[in-house]
């Protein structure tokens, strides 16, 4: 039997990274984003329990964080509110549980996630140019524009889903509204792809997350478009985000936060359409309110080509074959 002195010392623990930019997701959240979120609602976002908790969106034990913010997918603070989602303790456990995930929320309009990211790989052709991904109120002005939502200051449309039988699964299946960043809760929505409960997942959802993780996740950005049959617009579209928040910073990140700090700054009247009074107004909202036919024009020529309210059967049979593999056709 080896001595103590002759036993091989324990691996040191890793570094931490040097980069000042590299996001790090320790501890709760600080005390003034907890009571602002209890100030919101004291009922749970999804099943509207009376007890909540602040439950992190990107959590705080996900070990591919620091991937997600190399490929440009992490635009907003996690330890503040565009993280943050108020869940009683059942919901939050489900939505938490990393082996077996029983419920997570998404966005509604998957497309218009799939739409940017195609839009986006135009900006960077070229040049080292990092990838912009929606914020939080880019979404929500979407939905807006669409006619899905009246008030811009509560969020964009996400889709909640159970994957277990819970008393409340079927009273929680309409639309809900979430103020905070959605591309962590497509992340959440990707890695519970991998489900055993995946049955109970809408097809058309699954494909829409699927198209989505290879855009994202894929170090060949061709391979994805390749094998979904997708298309990016043309050069001479009228392709540009003059509108959008890219000149501020390249993946918007300072914006929202900026964003947050400034939504309790009383001083601050301007208000967006379709919000209440009080609320911050982006820069380019302006523009907009000044050009709104112009702006709704350009908007509408950059519709993926399923739309927002294609059905199931629609994304079966337009992805369905490229996902059962060649020699397999959809009855």
């Amino acid at each position: 039997m080896a001595s103590k002195s002759n036993r091989m010392p324990p691996p040191p623990p890793p570094r931490p990274s040097s980069s000042k930019n590299s996001t790090v997701i320790s501890g709760s959240f600080p005390s003034h984003v907890k009571e602002k979120m209890k100030r919101m609602s004291e009922e749970c976002w999804s099943c509207g329990a009376t007890k909540i908790q602040i439950a992190h969106v990107l959590g705080k034990a996900d070990g591919a964080t620091k991937f997600l913010e190399e490929r440009g997918l992490i635009n907003f603070d996690p330890l503040s509110m565009m993280n943050a989602v108020g869940l009683c303790p059942t919901c939050h456990a489900y939505y938490h549980d990393a082996l077996d995930p029983l419920f997570f929320f998404v966005p509604s309009d998957l497309d218009f996630f799939i739409r940017f990211e195609l839009r986006d790989r135009i900006r960077r052709q070229g040049d080292i140019a990092k990838r912009r991904v929606p914020l939080a109120h880019e979404y929500a002005r979407y939905q807006y524009r669409q006619g899905k939502i009246t008030d811009v200051a509560q969020g964009g449309q996400y889709t909640r889903v159970y994957l277990d039988d819970t008393p409340w699964a079927q009273s929680t299946q309409a639309p809900k509204q979430w103020h905070g960043a959605p591309l962590p809760t497509i992340r959440k929505a990707i890695g519970a792809l991998g489900s055993p409960r995946i049955g109970r997942v809408p097809q058309d959802m699954v494909m829409k997350l699927t198209i989505l993780r290879d855009l994202y996740y894929l170090d060949d950005e061709e391979e994805a478009e390749r094998r979904y049959q997708l298309q990016r617009p043309s050069q001479d579209d009228d392709y540009h985000y003059q509108d959008s928040d890219e000149g501020d910073d390249d993946n918007g990140k300072e914006e929202e936060e900026e964003e947050d700090e400034d939504a309790d700054d009383d001083d601050d009247d301007e208000t967006e359409p379709g919000t209440k009074g009080g609320k911050r107004c982006p820069k380019w909202t302006k523009q907009e309110a000044r050009y709104p036919k112009r702006q709704r024009q350009r908007e509408s020529r950059f519709e993926w080509d399923l739309g927002p309210d294609a059905t199931a059967e629609d994304a079966i049979r337009k992805f369905g074959p490229v996902l059962l593999g060649p020699g397999r056709r959809l009855k």
